[in-house]
């Protein structure tokens, strides 16, 4: 079955050749397309629950697409969130990690790592272009783990940024589920973490500096 891909960008041109190019692919479908997030697009979004929504950051009038998200999320739960757009501004690329997107990705990325991109993300990946990665890096430096981490903490903090659920951590290192959570909330405390998202970032900034641009 193919991943189905909306996506909401106000530049006509752009939304139909990335439409088009993802409907030549063998995993992607995209039927649906807008060019602003107001009622009738929510509309869409809450029947055919996309997999992936591609949003582009600034829509027409120049407001942040971010104060859309909420709205995307209470219709259609599941759907994953994937910023397209071209702005490099270290701001935008943090405020992603707090709205809890799956994806930042630069409309100049050549549409071959795109691909993989998308099937990361539906695969539970959080992707992020690689050119931005020292943008990203140095804002995440600014939350700096305060205490050092067990070496089961360690264990439980690389399978987080791998995307395993709790259940499936905790069947990787035969302890409970409930262990695991006290674990990550462990994690969350020391690492000034507010989410999963931010705790696979601060997990790439400690162990794979120069690998960072691969994801979240």
């Amino acid at each position: 079955m193919k991943i189905s891909v909306m996506i909401v960008d106000d530049h006509e041109i752009f939304r139909s050749g990335i439409k088009n190019l993802i409907n030549t692919t063998s995993w992607g479908v995209c039927n649906e397309e807008a060019g602003k997030i107001d009622k009738e697009a929510l509309a869409v979004i809450r029947k055919t629950k996309p997999d992936i929504l591609l949003l582009d950051l600034y829509l027409e009038g120049g407001h942040r697409s971010f104060e859309n998200i909420k709205s995307v999320r209470e219709n259609s739960p599941l759907t994953k969130i994937v910023i397209l757009t071209v702005s490099e501004d270290e701001e935008d690329i943090y405020e992603a990690t707090h709205q809890n997107v799956e994806g930042y990705i630069l409309k100049s990325t050549p549409f071959g790592k795109m691909e993989k991109y998308l099937v990361d993300i539906f695969n539970g990946n959080i992707r992020i272009s690689e050119s931005l990665a020292s943008t990203l890096f140095k804002e995440v430096t600014k939350h700096n783990i305060t205490k050092p981490l067990s070496d089961r903490e360690n264990e439980v903090l690389q399978l987080v940024a791998d995307g395993y659920s709790n259940k499936q951590i905790a069947q990787n290192l035969c302890i409970s589920v409930y262990t695991v959570k006290n674990h990550v909330s462990s994690l969350l405390r020391k690492m000034n973490a507010k989410n999963r998202h931010q705790l696979a970032i601060s997990f790439l900034k400690k162990n794979t500096p120069q690998t960072f641009g691969s994801g979240f």
